[in-house]
């Protein structure tokens, strides 16, 4: 999945499920990730595991945002090792606020603008990564 702006870039690549091996809501549903920001001379790249969940609301989020219920979009993650902000203004453009967190302790908070039709790449590039990696198990 990736989101192109003005000043930045974000990538957000899924590698492979953490433990393939299991059907379990809890276990089964972590994805190994890897995360570039290359943001104003910054470049950055981590690791970190992500949720289908989380990915699911997100995805969620953005297609409310698409759809002009909403002006702004969250996603947030469980060992927080993402999160992202955006918000639509009234031009068309998107802010993209963030912050990337490694499991070291370190972090970087960054920003760039985009606009709508990338937006609708990143959640079409979200949409397959949701079809490639379904939520397993159930919470019941």
């Amino acid at each position: 999945m990736r989101l192109t702006g003005d000043l930045g870039k974000l990538e957000i690549s899924v590698l492979r499920r953490s433990n393939s091996e299991t059907d379990d809501y809890w276990d089964g549903n972590w994805l190994e990730s890897q995360i570039k920001i290359d943001v104003q001379g910054i470049h950055t790249l981590y690791g970190t595991n992500l949720r289908v969940d989380d990915l699911q609301r997100f995805y969620k989020s953005l297609t409310a945002l698409q759809n002009d219920t909403t002006k702004e979009s969250e996603f947030t993650t469980m060992e927080e090792g993402l999160y992202l902000h955006f918000q639509v203004e009234s031009n068309g453009s998107v802010n993209c606020k963030g912050k990337a967190n490694t499991d070291s302790g370190d972090s970087l908070e960054f920003k760039f603008q985009t606009d709508l039709a990338t937006l609708d790449r990143f959640v079409g590039e979200l949409e397959t990564t949701l079809e490639s990696y379904p939520l397993v198990g159930s919470l019941e």
